[in-house]
């Protein structure tokens, strides 16, 4: 748990450090933040007759609202920013969310690199374009 703590403040040194080279430069004005890791990396999403919800975290700023637009919803307050999100996880995201919307209910769940989705399909083609959504996430 020591070395945990210790972390964000050696990345930080080791940032500050590496401006410290950089001809002309006068002042640094430190404001950065070094996000929480997250590990698992998590994104879960259920949706049923009282609604959809959804937990988990999102890498950056900019994948958050990557996530809002592909899924169609404002996700941006219940996915706070952490650390630890393996290569294409905002695609991953977005196939995982698109393969619910053919099922009645349903729970999509990207964690680190598995995809699990679980859900009550009205038919079998409602499940065969569930799955075909799945088709869209990163390969690994």
């Amino acid at each position: 748990m020591f070395l945990e703590s210790l972390i964000p403040k050696l990345i930080r040194e080791a940032i500050l450090a590496s401006l410290d080279v950089v001809d002309g430069r006068r002042v640094v004005h430190d404001e950065i933040e070094v996000l929480p890791a997250a590990a698992p990396y998590v994104f879960e999403l259920t949706s049923n007759a009282d609604g959809i919800a959804a937990s988990g975290n999102a890498p950056t700023a900019i994948a958050q609202a990557a996530i809002d637009e592909g899924t169609g919803m404002d996700l941006s307050g219940d996915l706070p920013l952490a650390s630890g999100a393996p290569e294409g996880y905002p695609l991953a995201v977005i196939a995982a969310s698109q393969s619910t919307t053919a099922l009645i209910e349903s729970t999509v769940r990207v964690e680190d690199n598995t995809i699990t989705l679980k859900g009550l399909a009205a038919d079998p083609s409602a499940r065969d374009a569930a799955l075909t959504m799945l088709q869209f996430a990163p390969e690994g």
